[in-house]
């Protein structure tokens, strides 16, 4: 395949992402109206950053040319864009005027388009500065602000409901790595992984729109997430968490609950004068495991002793004493816990 039919396809497929992202912007505002505005111009933006990156193949224009410039100050403001949207849409913060202090960076972007095309002001090495500055620079705002849904979602969100978010976080990833590639070729100036990187980019808004498309209720579904997620925290906020822990502690060690196999979460959470969903909230977020591992790593530790000291007696035994109630429910804690089976704890000693 010669150089010219690369160029040509490159083309085309820049040019389609640009149109999809048209579309998309498009459809939304008709949509949505007024509401879907912040997304609209993201995916607006992101448009017509593909259809300049067409100009630059297809029509060989300068990076100077007076189209070209003005798109600058347009990539600077995605990643913004991007941030106001995820706290307002997703998060479900409300908007404040603060907010908008991160579309200051289009000013320097600004003053970057306009020394650009005033070829007269910048001699060629500060143009070059200029023009890498540029390019490097949006793609850096836009890998900051990604960080931030990806963090939200990767870290805030519990385990099971990150699984249901894959698609979306897997698409922000993606992203985050083709502007990476981009920022690395800026750097070294490797026009491949530049190449590369705006390649990347009509994939990532066709896979966007698709995912719109077949889960459209996603974005609602996050939101409804993050909701409970804070008045979770809510419901946490006015307790003494290490004092609850140090309490449970004491019970555990103290009166041994856990050696009745009907000891239930709803058990402790009366006996700690707790709603059983502070209860989970606490074991779940302050010591990574849930109501059964935390009842059963104390059931494992009490079979110990009594693996070691009574030889004659079996391990189902042992089991029902400790608050199992069967022996493969305690073959599987123990294995867990002690990364070994019972049996072959017991012989290891002997």
């Amino acid at each position: 395949m010669d150089r010219s039919t690369v160029l040509l396809l490159a083309s085309c497929w820049l040019f389609s992402g640009a149109m999809v992202a048209f579309l998309w912007s498009v459809s939304g505002l008709l949509r949505r109206g007024r509401r879907a505005w912040l997304s609209a111009y993201f995916v607006l933006a992101c448009g017509l950053w593909l259809l300049g990156g067409f100009r630059m193949v297809a029509l060989k224009s300068e990076p100077t040319d007076l189209l070209s410039v003005l798109l600058i100050p347009v990539v600077w403001s995605i990643g913004p864009t991007v941030y106001i949207w995820f706290r307002q849409n997703v998060v479900g913060q409300p908007g404040s005027t603060s907010q908008w202090i991160h579309f200051l960076w289009i000013l320097p972007a600004t003053i970057i388009a306009f020394w650009l095309f005033d070829g007269s002001s910048a001699s060629g090495r500060i143009e070059s500065l200029l023009l890498n500055t540029s390019f490097l620079g949006g793609k850096l705002l836009i890998m900051i602000y990604l960080l931030i849904p990806v963090y939200s979602m990767l870290w805030i969100l519990e385990k099971d409901l990150r699984i249901r978010y894959r698609p979306m976080i897997g698409l922000f990833l993606v992203a985050f790595l083709a502007l990476l590639l981009g920022a690395l070729g800026s750097i070294s100036g490797l026009e491949i992984l530049r190449l590369i990187s705006a390649l990347s980019l009509p994939g990532i808004i066709m896979g966007g729109f698709m995912l719109g498309i077949h889960r459209p209720g996603l974005i609602h579904s996050l939101r409804d997430d993050f909701k409970a997620h804070r008045y979770r925290k809510s419901r946490l906020d006015a307790l003494d968490i290490p004092h609850i822990l140090s309490q449970m502690e004491l019970l555990m060690k103290e009166e041994k609950p856990y050696l009745d196999e009907d000891f239930t979460l709803s058990s402790l959470a009366r006996e700690m004068d707790l709603t059983i969903h502070q209860v989970s909230e606490i074991l779940n977020a302050r010591l990574n495991c849930s109501f059964s591992d935390y009842i059963n790593g104390f059931r494992v530790r009490e079979s110990l002793p009594m693996l070691k000291e009574e030889g004659d007696r079996t391990v189902l035994s042992i089991a029902l004493a400790v608050g199992f109630n069967s022996r493969s429910a305690f073959h599987r804690s123990f294995k867990k816990f002690q990364g070994t089976t019972p049996l072959a704890y017991r012989r290891k000693l002997q």
